[in-house]
């Protein structure tokens, strides 16, 4: 049950963090850019969360509820929509992981969040047809490599 509420929270705190971030506006500061920085890194740690506690089901360490997979994908799907908005110019700033060529190659790095939406819409259906949990395993294979590894390998800075 644990699983279901974590994933439910993730996605209303997104959309509770997006109306907020739309308020600042072109009107952000710079120290408002050290939030934008939180903001950013509370997305990406939601979208991990839930790709974990995907992970504990298909490892068998939890027990699998393809309800629980699909709730889980829905918030990362939900996340994947608003990882551009996340990344404001000026927002290079303090400790973060996002390479300075985020902000050069935009366009590239929206690719990323558009297959990071696309594929966890895939998995979504995949959980909800119900029943596979070797179809889930290959369709988190899938968004794991197409989206968030490959996003990683270019945008993000070794973690530390």
């Amino acid at each position: 049950m644990k699983l279901i509420h974590n994933a439910t929270r993730s996605a209303l705190l997104a959309g509770l963090a997006l109306a907020l971030f739309a308020g600042l506006g072109a009107a952000a500061t710079a120290a408002d850019m050290s939030k934008a920085v939180d903001y950013r890194q509370n997305i990406m740690k939601s979208i991990g969360a839930n790709a974990a506690d995907i992970g504990l089901m298909l490892k068998g360490e939890v027990p699998f509820s393809d309800a629980q997979v699909a709730a889980h994908a829905t918030a990362i799907n939900a996340l994947a929509k608003i990882i551009p908005d996340a990344v404001p110019a000026g927002s290079d700033v303090g400790k973060t992981y996002a390479k300075p060529e985020i902000w050069t190659h935009m366009d590239e790095f929206k690719k990323y969040a558009a297959a990071l939406e696309t594929e966890s819409a895939k998995l979504i259906k995949v959980a909800e047809a119900g029943g596979d949990a070797k179809a889930v395993q290959a369709q988190v294979a899938v968004m794991g490599k197409e989206a968030c590894g490959a996003c990683h390998k270019a945008f993000r800075k070794p973690l530390q």
